[in-house]
């Protein structure tokens, strides 16, 4: 997972919001990566966070590309995966209160949105 996104980042050198060097640690990624459906995913607020970014920010991109993010790239929780997920991962950002339903990103829908969010950044 971590090699895919890595190099989509590097080959564009931007990040969601600003025109400057990401540099992605693999701990920060590995502890953010949770097992859900049997795919490994990472909740929509950690994938901010490591782009240094807003969730809502994450969740715009997939909304305006909603072809870009089938559902083997992409899904929303359930209210008993949202609890799961808290419960495996007491560092993931996702949140009960939060209004959208939570989203989760597999491999290929990380590397998507990494592509996606460093040709918006690259206007």
């Amino acid at each position: 997972m971590k090699n895919k996104l890595n190099q989509c980042i590097g080959s564009n050198k931007k990040s969601i919001k600003r025109d400057i060097d990401i540099m992605i640690k693999e701990s920060d990624v590995e502890v953010k990566i949770a097992i859900i459906r049997k795919q490994s995913v990472i909740a929509d607020a950690d994938v901010a966070e490591l782009y240094g970014a807003n969730t809502r920010r994450v969740n715009e991109a997939v909304r305006n590309n909603p072809e870009k993010f089938p559902e083997d790239y992409m899904f929303e929780l359930t209210q008993s995966e949202l609890r799961d997920l808290r419960s495996k991962i007491s560092t993931t950002k996702v949140s009960f209160k939060s209004r959208s339903t939570t989203k989760v990103f597999t491999e290929k829908g990380l590397y998507m949105l990494a592509c996606r969010s460093s040709k918006q950044s690259g206007r």
